[in-house]
């Protein structure tokens, strides 16, 4: 680079961390992008740089016959160093946006999914048993809102009377530090009305290292079979699965792989451990994760938000025979303007498929009353339907 410009140019470039002033005139101009002010006459080129980092060149071209003190240079060069510094802070207030950005992103990412669980979920605080967040399940069953419930402790939740009040619900929560528990709870909602609920009772871990940069650990355990040492290795490989286990629940095999690989796109690690007959332990590790420590509304929309992407007037048919499924790709297509249609098993998706012909068809192959095999055979095989395009 510094062969193609003129000489006071080079030197400039060469003076890294001096902030040195060149002076003098060059008879080499041609594509130099100080050429039209400096026209050849003496000029004063100042490095912009702040903490070792050069963000260009300052040019002070002089008029003729005029000369430049060593106070006009000192000056010079302090106000090319306060240009740098506030170009270094323009990139650190973009990079804090895009940090805010993809906060609320991933906010809104996790909010679709927490809502669209068909289980009713609180996440309680540990130490205190106050309310951290609630599903949308967990509000209607309780009959408030988010924001309303997050004030509240999960002894507003419980009866009232022992066994059901609030040290009796921090006993389990107690328990849940040390494993899973499962178990019936005589709850209550806002309007003080009682009912009974089966409570499966969870401890989920997120560690951070720093304030700024965080490694986050979640960690989640179940009560299951448990996965043998010699078969860890292989669980995350897709259609492979616990021998025990594909007798007794079933499956495709492909949850975990799925989950490694999303993990691992995250700069992340998945991991299992456990003990046989008495349950798994998997854990997921996402190292550096950038947070914004105050995030404060600007009311501009990132141009990376569901709100900024539209389509074509379209229609999607989601098969699934789990309504969480459903649910969650409804929750992403649905801000986007498309129509989102559901069927749950195949029997319905060929019905749904022959009434309204929809765009494109996601179908589950594993479902109940008709697969979506043969529910695919039965819409390709329909010369009076339009072929939806079909992701399995």
């Amino acid at each position: 680079m510094a062969g193609t410009h003129p000489p006071c140019i080079r030197e400039a470039l060469a003076h890294a961390g001096r902030g040195d002033v060149v002076t003098g005139k060059s008879g080499v101009c041609e594509e130099c992008f100080f050429e039209s002010g400096c026209g050849g006459r003496d000029t004063l080129i100042i490095r912009s740089e702040h903490d070792s980092r050069l963000f260009g060149l300052l040019a002070v071209s002089l008029a003729s016959g005029a000369a430049s003190d060593d106070d006009e240079k000192e000056l010079l060069k302090e106000a090319a160093s306060d240009i740098a510094l506030a170009l270094h802070g323009i990139e650190i207030a973009d990079a804090h946006r895009a940090a805010e950005d993809a906060l609320r992103q991933s906010e809104e990412n996790y909010r679709t999914i927490f809502d669209a669980a068909n289980d009713a979920i609180f996440v309680h605080d540990i130490k205190n048993g106050n309310i951290i967040d609630a599903n949308r399940k967990m509000c209607e069953m309780c009959g408030c809102m988010p924001d309303e419930a997050r004030l509240l402790s999960v002894g507003d939740f419980s009866a009232g009377k022992p066994p059901y009040a609030q040290e009796d619900a921090m006993q389990w929560i107690r328990k849940a530090s040390k494993g899973p528990q499962l178990f019936e709870w005589l709850a209550k909602d806002v309007s003080g009305r009682l009912l009974w609920t089966e409570v499966n009772l969870k401890r989920v871990v997120i560690k951070g290292e720093d304030r700024s940069r965080l490694d986050l650990i979640f960690s989640v355990n179940d009560t299951g079979i448990g996965i043998p040492k010699d078969q860890r290795a292989h669980i995350f490989e897709a259609f492979r699965q616990q021998e025990e286990a594909t007798l007794k629940y079933g499956g495709t095999g492909l949850g975990l792989a799925i989950t490694k690989r999303l993990v691992g796109l995250m700069n992340g690690e998945v991991s299992v451990g456990g003990e046989v007959g008495k349950g798994s332990t998997f854990q997921i590790k996402l190292r550096s994760v950038a947070v914004a420590l105050v995030v404060e509304s600007t009311g501009v929309k990132s141009a990376h938000s569901l709100e900024s992407v539209t389509f074509e007037k379209s229609s999607v048919l989601v098969v699934d025979d789990v309504m969480t499924n459903r649910a969650l790709v409804k929750g992403y297509l649905g801000p986007c303007g498309i129509k989102v249609m559901e069927a749950a098993n195949g029997r319905e998706a060929v019905d749904i498929t022959r009434q309204h012909q929809p765009d494109l068809v996601l179908m589950d192959m594993k479902m109940p009353e008709m697969d979506g095999y043969e529910a695919t055979r039965i819409i390709k095989g329909d010369d009076d339907l339009k072929i939806p395009p079909s992701s399995a």
